[in-house]
């Protein structure tokens, strides 16, 4: 049996996984935001995946069981995945100014 610390930081490690699995959902949906919606990131992940085990005990699709849930966390870490593959562009920028043929470095304050 792990102790009260041991306890803490498994529910911390588990919300974190859970907020990064969620990401590029959240960075679709809060763009403009500064941070691009990392802080919602969490709270969306245990929205939808609570909601999805909800959904599927209720209508008996499959128990109410820590398997279930694992379950549908691997979905939405692969839906996310698949959000975060097609919506990302693939160009990249290029490091020289075509005007003048040479390098360019941009600084930022």
């Amino acid at each position: 049996m792990l102790s009260d610390l041991g306890q803490i930081f498994i529910w911390w490690l588990t919300i974190l996984i859970t907020g990064l699995a969620f990401l590029p959902l959240t960075k679709k949906i809060f763009a403009r935001f500064f941070d691009k919606g990392y802080l919602f990131a969490k709270v969306l992940g245990i929205m939808v995946s609570s909601y999805l085990v909800w959904l599927f005990a209720s209508l008996k699709i499959l128990p109410f069981y820590r398997e279930t849930i694992l379950l549908v966390m691997v979905i939405g870490l692969i839906a996310n995945l698949l959000i975060q593959k097609v919506l990302t562009p693939t160009t990249h920028p290029r490091p020289f100014d075509s005007a003048q043929g040479k390098p360019t470095f941009h600084l930022s304050q």
